[in-house]
């Protein structure tokens, strides 16, 4: 089945001095190891189109995702739900958080950031043409680990150390899949663009360099092999829990942006290996899309908390990232500045057939993805976290009592996960009896 396909990108790297994103101290960019990209796609047929963005930023929140939909709604005559904008979470970019203290959100550069996202999916939407879909899975192992651990003492600790004696086990699994969908010109064959979907934090290069880290050494060297300057769309997969330290490192490993750069390119030589191969899985079918808005239980709190929190904002200035106390104080202020109120954010889903992407909102637990695969009736469904919404993480049930940092750090109820995904497979269930209906 053919489709319509247009694809863009373009550079939205931030100046020097500007406040980097991801960590619990102010950091402020020295330099720059590689440029920062937003890539589009709109993909259509007769009936229904949709856009997916993704952009080399920590993450953004729901009404700034709704500002920028407004602006390429304007432009384009999209509809709200039919664009999606997810981020690939790099640690080494700028913030776009109005909320996100101690990191101070540059106002010029929002606009501009907001201004590129826009005219990136205008040039995408000029440049539709006639394209065939494929689609494939791959695996790549040894790069991604679970983060949460088991300790000596009973506990979950969150990142416990290299080499820790302490460590019994690991609190989670990892999710090895590669997704790979990938688009060809009709009358040429070809490649129009690529998106790949993986579960890992984007947090490996570290320091105060500018960097879209491991995805945009995966994207360099998938160019450079195929001798094409196409725009790369990177989706993180269900990544909340997941990063890239291995507790068992041999000393002699690379770290930093050596190590990003080995992990970017395995990432690149499974992507290849799928395109490359003698048979491919094509896409056939409808473009379809669904979107359902939700509302998330926050955890219950105090107001005597409230007051401790405040006083321990206004005076502590953390200088690492160990500083419990201060990640448990942000936590409490997020709750309040909700007013106690649910948190209402969204779920989104891009379909292709028999592919779906599901657009889950901030930071989520990977058995929470996983559970979400092995439900949905579309045989090729990945997770898209980060998409639309960025404010903390969503941990499973169990996590939390369980504990460490990341539910240290949720503003959200025990259970506003398996909810989330509840919805989601309400969406699939749903799209899927209308795709095999012929409707949309």
């Amino acid at each position: 089945m053919a489709y319509k396909v247009g694809a863009a990108q373009l550079e939205i790297t931030p100046p020097l001095g500007i406040n980097l994103a991801g960590y619990f101290y102010e950091r402020k960019a020295e330099g720059m190891l590689d440029s920062l990209f937003v890539n589009s796609i709109v993909v259509a047929d007769e009936v229904t189109e949709w856009v997916l963005v993704s952009c080399d930023l920590i993450g953004i929140t729901l009404d700034l995702t709704n500002k920028i939909r407004e602006e390429v709604a304007k432009k384009t005559g999209f509809r709200w739900d039919q664009i999606l904008i997810c981020c690939t979470h790099t640690h080494t970019g700028p913030a776009v958080s109005p909320n996100s203290a101690p990191y101070v959100r540059e106002e010029v550069y929002f606009q501009f950031v907001m201004q590129r996202i826009s005219d990136c999916v205008v040039l995408a939407k000029s440049r539709l043409e006639l394209a065939e879909a494929f689609c494939g899975r791959g695996k790549v192992e040894g790069v991604a680990f679970n983060r949460r651990f088991w300790m000596q003492s009973g506990k979950v600790e969150t990142n416990p150390g290299v080499g820790n004696p302490q460590i019994v086990r690991p609190a989670g699994p990892i999710d090895p899949e590669v997704g790979v969908v990938f688009f060809r010109s009709s009358a040429t064959g070809q490649l129009l663009s690529i998106i790949v979907n993986y579960a890992l934090h984007a947090d490996i290069v570290e320091g105060n360099f500018i960097s879209p880290d491991f995805p945009g050494y995966m994207r360099t060297t998938i160019k450079q092999v195929l001798g094409i300057n196409l725009p790369i769309l990177f989706t993180r997969g269900a990544g909340g829990d997941i990063n890239h330290i291995d507790v068992n490192l041999n000393p002699n490993s690379p770290t930093r942006a050596k190590l990003a750069e080995k992990i970017g390119k395995l990432l690149a030589f499974e992507v290849l290996k799928i395109i490359e191969a003698p048979r491919q899985e094509r896409c056939e079918g409808a473009v379809w899309l669904g979107l359902e808005n939700i509302k998330l239980p926050l955890r219950e709190i105090e107001e005597e908390e409230i007051e401790v929190a405040k006083k321990l904002i206004a005076t502590e200035k953390p200088t690492d990232n160990d500083c419990p106390e201060v990640i448990r104080a942000r936590r409490i202020l997020k709750i309040a500045q909700h007013a106690f109120e649910p948190i209402e954010t969204e779920v989104q889903v891009l379909g292709l057939g028999d592919v779906a992407f599901v657009g889950l909102p901030t930071e989520i637990f990977v058995e929470l993805g996983l559970a979400l695969k092995a439900k949905s009736q579309f045989p090729f469904t990945w997770v898209i976290d980060l998409a639309n919404d960025e404010f903390d993480y969503i941990p499973t049930k169990r996590a939390y009592s369980e504990g460490g940092y990341e539910v240290n750090s949720s503003p959200l109820a025990a259970g506003a996960g398996e909810e989330l995904i509840d919805v989601a497979l309400e969406i699939l269930n749903l799209q899927g009896n209308n795709v095999r209906k012929g409707n949309k």
